[in-house]
């Protein structure tokens, strides 16, 4: 009976010390630094500006810059308001080798909005402006425009640094306020036109 006791008791003193935080150890947390996610990044933010120098807004005109200047709505919201700028010698005709100069300047407004921490979708309606030089003619041709984008990419926030690429995206003319170009093969300025990997830079603060 004795015996019995013992090891019952011994059992519940081994079971009472195994449950026991050893000392030293007691009330102690280990401090884990957390990532510095994008989507965290952007609830300390209020404004962006990027621009970009790589990848082409509209189709014809290969040369150009984006700059954007953007309010944080919320951390899933970035309200933008863009100027592009385009300039090109232009493509030679397939009948000649003279080249046509042409330029386009656009200003579009829109919401990029994050799924996640940095995928994203960009909303926008512009106005554009259109010019091409024939140099058989001498002769100016433009076209003025609205309508609307959509676009799909990535964006990274580390701290103040902003990196980025829209992908794949198109821009739709729905309204020509003016036009004066010959032909549509001559303006390059198709209503649905595509563009691709389209890389920006920027600082939010």
């Amino acid at each position: 009976m004795k015996n019995c006791l013992f090891l019952f008791l011994f059992i519940i003193n081994i079971s009472v010390a195994s449950s026991q935080t050893p000392e030293g150890t007691k009330d102690q947390t280990i401090e884990v630094k957390p990532d510095l996610v994008s989507a965290e990044n952007r609830k300390k933010l209020t404004y962006q500006t990027t621009l970009s120098i790589l990848g082409s807004e509209f189709h014809g005109v290969r040369s150009n810059f984006t700059l954007s200047m953007g309010y944080f709505f919320n951390s899933k919201n970035l309200i933008n308001l863009r100027y592009t700028f385009q300039n090109s010698a232009g493509a030679p005709q397939p009948t000649s080798t003279i080249q046509f100069p042409e330029s386009a300047r656009a200003i579009s407004i829109g919401d990029r909005y994050f799924f996640g921490n940095s995928f994203n979708v960009l909303g926008s309606i512009f106005w554009k402006q259109h010019s091409k030089f024939d140099l058989s003619t001498n002769r100016t041709y433009f076209s003025k425009d609205y309508g609307v984008g959509f676009s799909i990419g990535n964006e990274w926030q580390w701290e103040h640094f902003t990196m980025g690429f829209d992908w794949i995206g198109f821009n739709h003319s729905l309204i020509k306020v003016r036009n004066t170009f010959p032909s549509t093969s001559f303006a390059t300025d198709q209503e649905l036109t595509m563009n691709f990997f389209k890389f920006y830079l920027g600082y939010s603060f």
